[in-house]
């Protein structure tokens, strides 16, 4: 292993040897880059065909089928959904950790993969309620599990001055997976098969779209087995076995222990030192808490709160990723210029509109109604609603962290959204049920799944609303004049 230059010095860890570990290699290989990047493509399959599109009216079909009352299932549905979250959020500090201090995240990316396609693919082998919801736990904690593995490689297969790129050509390729979930679920539908329906109750091709969403997921993950990671070394070691012996993995439980002190220290910091960043975080996960649970209930607003022609949720779900790919790296863009408090006013301003739309296509009786060909209007919106948040946010995480903490400050983000995400669903749920018992709107989806949407649209607003407190320090960060020199009295930092 040889010496590091200089510019290494203030990243890595150092282990109990005394050695410094540094990620990454000499220069970025792009043979590698495309095989780990195969696997971002991969999983979004599972994430639009599993999780957007299908499991939350076919798991409601199941239980209406197993003798529940069609609101009872869907409240079981948000439970899980919720315990999966609350499970994902306890992991993802011991998997940060894990993935700092193991020599390889391939072995259990690998690991939790297999995990994911099993579930998946047992999804379609069984039409029994709660054996269904089992599996989607599985498949559900596996596969978001696996998403903070996959991304904790990027330093260790890319240089330094190559991760934005590596990310973004990762990014970019996963929408490729979202077309292919598309193309298979509208291959069934053309061979005659019938669409998920709570109105018809009836399951549809989603038994037959899971066992091919496994195996999809399976071949175009292969690739990740040929990742390489790198590593260096100081003072540089003779090889390969003594490397593993300095990089041996901790021991579960001290994994754990540093996990959870890692969270709580974190979370004990922006309490007492950083109010502007504790400000923001409840703002983010108010905000987040809406998107998600958008994005988990799409199937059933585009078919059983619209009632779309057959076929017509796939297309609009393909324009709406379309759109994000085309529009989301503008978005980022105009926030680099105006900064992320005007960006997230700017991505509210387009959450706003997709609800606007999606409230009033097709809409029942009213004053008021858009033609059906409206829903194409909300995918333009809801398209660079969706993925310009996320960039939105990365950039305030940036522009609000201390030096040397901007890893901390993302992984709690990451665990307040999961956590933030078992919230969603419930709500969802308990909105409708409000609906239908005060508005006598049981079984008229139309009217109680858009009662939903303003509920849900009302928690965005809520969220914009506090992280509108936050102050704007973007001129600051552009000038390398960070906000606790600006206005010590909310930064407690000795920076």
């Amino acid at each position: 292993m040889e010496e590091l230059t200089p510019e290494y010095e203030e990243i890595g860890f150092v282990t109990s040897s005394g050695h410094k570990v540094i990620p990454g290699p000499d220069h970025t290989h792009w043979g590698q880059i495309l095989a780990w990047s195969m696997y971002d493509l991969a999983n979004t399959i599972f994430s639009l065909a599993v999780v957007s599109l299908t499991i939350a009216s076919y798991v409601v079909v199941l239980g209406i089928h197993q003798g529940f009352e069609e609101s009872l299932a869907r409240l079981i549905f948000s439970i899980i959904v919720g315990l999966g979250n609350v499970i994902v959020a306890f992991l993802l500090p011991v998997i940060g950790i894990y993935s700092d201090r193991s020599p390889s995240r391939k072995r259990p990316l690998v690991i939790v993969t297999l995990f994911t396609i099993g579930a998946t693919a047992g999804l379609g082998m069984t039409r029994e309620f709660w054996t269904t919801l089992v599996f989607f736990l599985i498949a559900n904690v596996c596969y978001q599990l696996s998403l903070v593995i996959y991304d904790n490689m990027i330093p260790y297969i890319s240089t330094r001055e190559d991760v934005g790129k590596v990310s973004a050509f990762g990014v970019a390729l996963g929408y490729f997976g979202s077309f292919v979930g598309l193309g298979i679920s509208m291959a069934l539908l053309a061979m005659g098969l019938p669409e998920i329906s709570l109105e018809k109750r009836q399951v549809g091709y989603a038994p037959v779209l899971y066992p091919l969403v496994a195996i999809a997921f399976l071949v175009l993950a292969i690739p990740v087995l040929w990742v390489k990671e790198y590593v260096r070394v100081k003072p540089p070691v003779r090889d390969e076995e003594e490397l593993r012996t300095i990089l041996k993995t901790p021991p579960t439980k001290e994994l754990v222990s540093m996990g959870m002190t890692q969270l709580f220290t974190t979370i004990k910091e922006i309490y007492n030192k950083h109010r502007e960043m504790l400000t923001y975080v409840i703002g983010w996960l108010i905000y987040v808490e809406a998107a998600n649970t958008i994005i988990l209930f799409m199937g059933d607003l585009l078919r059983d709160m619209l009632l779309l022609p057959k076929g017509w949720d796939l297309y609009v779900l393909g324009l709406g990723i379309l759109f994000a790919v085309l529009l989301t790296y503008p978005v980022g863009l105009i926030t680099e210029r105006i900064g992320p408090k005007k960006g997230f006013k700017l991505i509210t301003v387009l959450w706003l509109f997709a609800f606007f739309f999606g409230f009033f296509v097709n809409m029942p009786a009213g004053p008021f109604r858009i033609p059906e060909w409206g829903i194409f209007l909300m995918a333009l919106f809801i398209g660079p609603a969706l993925g310009g948040g996320w960039v939105v946010n990365r950039q305030y995480v940036l522009e609000l962290s201390p030096p040397g903490d901007t890893g901390k400050y993302f992984g709690l983000t990451q665990v307040g959204a999961r956590a933030s995400a078992a919230i969603g669903p419930l709500i969802w749920t308990l909105s409708i049920w409000i609906s239908e018992i005060f508005f006598g709107w049981k079984d008229n989806r139309p009217y109680s799944f858009r009662f939903a949407l303003l509920v849900i649209a009302a928690l965005l607003i809520i969220g914009q609303f506090i992280i509108s407190r936050v102050g704007d320090y973007h001129d600051q960060y552009l000038t390398r004049t960070r906000p606790w020199d600006i206005d010590p009295r909310k930064f407690k930092y000795d920076v």
